[in-house]
């Protein structure tokens, strides 16, 4: 076989593992917890921001967004890391 297609077959099997905020330190259950922590704080900063968006096309529902989603979790991803986790697939 030769050796590209392995190291892609690799590559796209390891890209569907799961991942996880990792310390080693830290118990699951104590990673668990932090996280918790992390995306409260996360949320007191940036709260949810709901807005409703109305599409002109009839057959596309209208739907609500949280504009301050991807601010929380950048946040909340900071925090942790603060902490001494990476984001690394699960074992």
């Amino acid at each position: 076989m030769k050796p590209l297609p392995l190291l892609l077959t690799i590559g796209l099997l390891s890209a569907c593992a799961p991942m996880a905020w990792v310390r080693s330190d830290t118990t699951p259950q104590q990673a668990q917890s932090d996280g918790a922590e992390c995306r409260i704080s996360a949320y007191g900063k940036y709260p949810a921001k709901e807005v409703h968006i109305v599409s002109d096309d009839k057959r596309t529902p209208s739907t609500d967004q949280d504009t301050n989603g991807t601010l929380r979790d950048a946040e909340a991803s900071y925090y942790m890391r603060m902490k001494g986790y990476s984001w690394q697939h699960a074992k």
